[in-house]
């Protein structure tokens, strides 16, 4: 029995020290002047309070930049373009028409991937 009463005394012990005050643990409330303040408005902001119709113009601006932009590589003509489609489409009916034999690579004379080697 006096085992018995010396677990139980241990027991409420050992529970009342871990219900120490370390507040740590917990997360801190806020004031509620601070939760109740209205939100600050961000340094980067300033522009749009002073001027709201420039920024809303600098956005449009930007925004039309982006739709009007080059729709192809700077410095390519159509000339260009359609003279290197049309040498594309000519290489390929070229190399349609010719057959592999045992694995062998070909390629149409002066081509760019097949370098011409030069005469012994």
């Amino acid at each position: 029995m006096k085992m018995r009463r010396w677990l139980i005394v241990t027991a409420l012990v050992a529970g009342a020290a871990a219900c120490g005050g370390n507040d740590a643990d917990y997360p801190k409330l806020l004031p509620m002047d601070q939760l109740m303040r209205p939100p600050a408005i961000p340094g980067h902001a300033a522009d749009a309070i002073d001027s709201p119709d420039a920024v809303t113009a600098n956005l449009e601006g930007r925004a039309a930049g982006l739709h009007h932009g080059p729709a192809r590589p700077a410095g390519a003509t159509d000339a260009e373009l359609q003279a290197r489609a049309r040498a594309l489409r000519e290489r390929a009916r070229a190399l349609s028409t010719q057959s592999v034999d045992d694995g062998a690579a070909t390629c149409t004379a002066g081509s760019p991937d097949c370098p011409e080697t030069p005469a012994n």
